[in-house]
């Protein structure tokens, strides 16, 4: 599995499924170390909500800079002068 931190939730596959943080790699005894920690109280809807709000603050800060980017759109009125081509775009 990937250890990697995402960078709009912040935090490792790992992390968001099962609450375990690895740090070397990814060992074949992961799901059984998962099951000896039945009596182990994870927080997965914690960890959920907060790559929610990671999420969400990554989305408007990305809303952000499109709109500061982002030109409106010139409103033609009736009788405005335009030019118009034709691109032909099939192909030959």
């Amino acid at each position: 599995m990937n250890n990697t931190d995402h960078k709009s939730n912040g935090n490792a596959p790992s992390v968001l499924l099962f609450d375990v943080h690895q740090k070397d790699k990814t060992h074949d005894l992961l799901s059984e170390y998962l099951h000896s920690l039945e009596d182990y109280d994870r927080d997965l809807n914690g960890v959920t909500r907060k790559a929610e709000q990671n999420i969400a603050a990554v989305q408007s800060y990305n809303k952000q800079t499109y709109d500061k980017k982002h030109k409106e759109p010139h409103k033609y009125e009736t009788g405005d002068c335009v030019a118009r081509t034709n691109i032909d775009v099939t192909p030959r």
